[in-house]
């Protein structure tokens, strides 16, 4: 029951929705040009940011922009491969690939919009295509239906409390990462030897990862259905890029049969991600403080 003055619209319905475009192919060299001033958004460039976009890891020449869908400052745009339904705000003219979508000309606010798909974001797993990973393609989001008042200013409103919770986390993270630069500049005395502890003066010693731990691999051989009312909770990809300590209450659900064999994680293991879209974050680390039922 919706409240007095609301209204349930599809997303096709109250924008137009176009999908990115590839210059092919990516490996080609020519489009790209570090001296550009249009973006080229990749899904590590909108993982690392919240609700507004202000740069990309890369940038596309003027061929590549010809090739790819150019779109300006103060768009909203969604992910629709791998990590799905991530939406943000860009700040920049940028270009977007065929793995996003453009919300252009919006009828109803588009923060309002953009805090409604963070509200929904989890729900389109449940709506993507059939394949090892979930993906979504454009008819699937003009279908989605939204909730929404249907006075502009009762829109505003809304994200504008929202927004106003958003700047204060922002300031918890800003003290946090304070506190993360010392903890960081700590380490590197205690863990270099350049620093010892008073009473401890042992000699250290060199040893091999594999002779002080066990090492075992993630989900292997797993569809897109077996991420649907799973029995069994899985570490996520973007849990272990993000955080330093794994964030149990975002673990998600997958489907493990009878007699499949897949490796279990324990309290205090370290997880690795061995891959990702650039060297930089590659060999990211976090701990698993809790015990998981």
């Amino acid at each position: 029951m919706l409240p007095l003055n609301w209204q349930k619209v599809r997303l096709g319905d109250i924008a137009e929705i176009k999908r990115g475009a590839s210059p092919r192919p990516i490996e080609n060299p020519k489009w790209f040009c570090t001296n550009s001033n249009v973006g080229w958004v990749r899904i590590s460039d909108i993982s690392k940011n919240s609700r507004f976009l202000y740069k990309t890891a890369q940038k596309l020449s003027k061929k590549g922009i010809e090739k790819s869908r150019f779109i300006k400052q103060n768009s909203l745009i969604m992910s629709m491969c791998a990590t799905i339904g991530k939406p943000i705000i860009t700040k920049i003219d940028t270009c977007i690939h065929d793995g996003f979508v453009v919300f252009e000309n919006p009828k109803i606010d588009l923060n309002y919009l953009y805090y409604f798909l963070c509200y929904i974001e989890k729900e389109w797993l449940e709506s993507g295509q059939q394949g090892s990973q979930v993906n979504l393609n454009v008819d699937l989001i003009k279908n989605k239906e939204v909730f929404c008042p249907k006075d502009l200013d009762e829109q505003a409103a809304i994200a504008n409390i929202l927004s106003d919770l958003d700047h204060y986390l922002c300031s918890l993270d800003a003290l946090i990462l304070k506190k993360e630069s010392v903890k960081k500049a700590l380490s590197f005395e205690l863990l270099s030897q350049r620093k010892r502890l008073k009473g401890f003066n042992q000699a250290w010693q060199r040893v091999r990862l594999g002779d002080i731990g066990i090492t075992i691999s993630g989900l292997v051989g797993k569809t897109k259905q077996d991420f649907i009312n799973g029995n069994a909770k899985y570490i996520t990809f973007l849990n272990v890029l993000n955080n330093f300590i794994i964030d149990t209450s975002i673990l998600e659900n997958v489907k493990i049969y009878p007699n499949e064999k897949q490796n279990s994680f324990k309290k205090y293991g370290l997880f690795f991600n061995t891959s990702s879209e650039t060297p930089k974050e590659v060999g990211m680390c976090a701990v698993l403080l809790d015990d998981i039922d």
